[in-house]
């Protein structure tokens, strides 16, 4: 952004790479609206391009600081009022960040990029492949360039969603609104149990198993735990069979919610959280529900890291380093800076220490600093 330091060395470094631009991605780039923001000035929207290399050759031209597409198409796109576009449809998309993510300001940027790249494998193998039922080959998955991860959804199924449906997806994978009372209250209505009530029911099941055997989940008190033992032994008839609430309680599926006392109802209710807690993903919302959204450039580069914007498999996922892997080759020279604030980075599995003062370093590491804000790129040396 204007006023940044390190903005036209850094720029040099980007020209680099924006030289030998190869765009692939997305696809119908006719039908998409493209923006930008430059390194000195501010964003600017409503472009359009009829192929993938007029599209390169613009962004060889101005060396974006950022570069953006519409994950919506467009009959005309180069309109400037969205209702004079023509929507005609947009991907689902999902942004998974810092911004989110519980105790991210206690953090360094390398645990940031590990939490949030957990949170994405976990709505991608949990609930957009687990739940909805997505083939993998209808996901996009990319590295943001910066703190997290972009999902797409590219399926006729979800083109037409308005904001509304979108919103209901949001708010299921982020279990909003997730909490034994409503839970027990309208359990009996379901068919199959799935999603957040099947999830639910295998760990109150697994506890009753547990504490069948004496063994107590660590949130129960010390009184308490007599007293749920004991109950387990009680006698109850349900649909006319006379078993021991240790039986039905200890067995998956909707029968055990009939027969809650209040000391089982505040072991549902923990048991509930806890679930959301570890299986709810933190999700930008807006960027979701928005049906104009522009998300980042594939392959572009982002304007606070130098980092690309990386497509990966799902398979890549679980042990992805962005560090190492999204790292531009036209990087790959040495760059002298002057560093304002010092920080630690580990990049392509080597340690930077970085101290104020002029110092040498790799052109990715110098890019790195320089896109925080934390040094001025004072050269770049072939």
């Amino acid at each position: 952004m204007p006023g940044q330091v390190g903005d036209q060395g850094l720029k040099t470094l980007f020209s680099r790479y924006y030289k030998d631009f190869k765009s692939v991605e997305p696809d119908q780039i006719s039908k998409r609206e493209v923006g930008y923001i430059p390194f000195s000035g501010t964003m600017t929207r409503h472009l359009a391009f009829k192929t993938h290399r007029d599209l390169e050759n613009f962004v060889t031209g101005i060396v974006p600081r950022h570069l953006y597409y519409s994950s919506t198409y467009y009959q005309w796109p180069l309109e400037k009022k969205m209702i004079e576009k023509g929507w005609m449809g947009a991907e689902l998309i999902f942004d998974l960040d810092a911004d989110h993510l519980k105790g991210a300001s206690e953090m360094t940027y390398e645990q940031i990029l590990r939490n949030v790249r957990d949170h994405t494998f976990r709505l991608v193998d949990e609930f957009l492949i687990g739940l909805a039922g997505f083939r993998e080959d209808e996901l996009r998955i990319y590295f943001s360039g910066g703190r997290g991860y972009h999902v797409h959804v590219v399926s006729e199924k979800v083109y037409s969603l308005n904001s509304d449906a979108r919103r209901e997806i949001s708010n299921m994978i982020r279990g909003e609104g997730l909490n034994a009372k409503d839970l027990i209250l309208n359990i009996n209505n379901y068919g199959k149990l799935s999603g957040w009530a099947e999830l639910v029911d295998r760990e109150v099941t697994d506890t009753y198993k547990g504490i069948a055997n004496g063994e107590y989940p660590k949130f129960l008190a010390e009184n308490d735990r007599a007293a749920i033992s004991s109950s387990l032994e009680q006698a109850v008839s349900l649909n006319g069979i006379v078993k021991k609430r240790k039986d039905i309680l200890a067995q998956p599926g909707k029968n055990k919610y009939r027969l809650l006392n209040q000391l089982d109802r505040e072991v549902v209710s923990r048991i509930t959280d806890d679930v959301r807690e570890k299986h709810a993903c933190e999700i930008d919302e807006p960027v979701t529900t928005d049906v104009h959204r522009l998300i980042r450039f594939p392959f572009s580069l982002h304007g606070k890291t130098g980092l690309m914007v990386k497509p990966l498999t799902f398979s890549d996922l679980a042990d992805y380093d962005p560090l190492t892997e999204a790292i531009p080759e036209s990087s790959d020279v040495k760059a002298r800076i002057e560093v304002k604030r010092k920080l630690k980075i580990r990049m392509r599995g080597e340690n930077f220490e970085i101290n104020e003062g002029e110092m040498e370093l790799p052109g990715y590491v110098a890019g790195f600093c320089a896109g925080m804000g934390a040094a001025q790129i004072l050269s770049i040396i072939n």
